[in-house]
């Protein structure tokens, strides 16, 4: 899938570009960690590291698109309120 949206990139905006190959580049690397859960590995605590490394990149992720969101929403809110603050203004500008 990596492949294929690099090749082909069906996104509109380069931010979903981003996003998308953030997020499957992230997929393989959490279905590498559980390849490396399998019964070859013996070592209870290589499973233990294995497992808080699983974590670690899961809530990397998550904060990552967390921000993401975050950051579009803010911008999204912050114009609005720009414009909705511009024509109040105008409003009270024609009024005197």
């Amino acid at each position: 899938m990596v492949i294929f949206v690099g090749l082909v990139n069906p996104y509109l905006t380069p931010s979903q570009y981003r996003s998308e190959l953030f997020n499957e580049s992230f997929v393989a690397l959490l279905t590498y960690h559980i390849m490396c859960c399998a019964d070859l590995v013996t070592d209870k605590h290589r499973l233990n590291g294995i497992g808080w490394s699983m974590i670690a990149t899961l809530v990397l992720n998550f904060a990552v698109n967390l921000g993401s969101v975050s950051i579009t929403t803010a911008k999204t809110v912050y114009f609005k309120l720009k414009v909705k603050w511009y024509t109040r203004k105008l409003r009270l500008l024609k009024a005197n």
